[in-house]
């Protein structure tokens, strides 16, 4: 789940003041926003659906600054967790 974005770090970062914001367009969800200055905000919290599988979170990766905090403890129910962590160690075993 997204928690929160440090909007103070946008004020220095060099591909929001050159072009746009790449956490603005990382979201399919429609969860962040970006206001008239090219900074995201969380528009819709509540769409969060914890994209690629809990692994990573888009908009955290696409954030060059670390503006993007985000908590994976809600991320996916512990059954799903777990068989991913399966699938993961017989991947690495073979």
């Amino acid at each position: 789940m997204i928690r929160h974005i440090d909007r103070t770090k946008c004020d220095s970062c060099a591909l929001r003041l050159r072009d746009t914001c790449p956490v603005g367009d990382s979201c399919f969800q429609d969860v962040i926003r970006l206001d008239s200055e090219r900074r995201p905000h969380i528009a819709y919290a509540a769409d969060c659906c914890a994209c690629h599988r809990g692994y990573y979170y888009a908009c955290q990766e696409d954030c060059p600054l670390g503006a993007v905090e985000v908590s994976s403890k809600e991320a996916m129910p512990p059954s799903i967790m777990e068989s991913m962590g399966r699938t993961l160690t017989a991947h690495h075993e073979a």
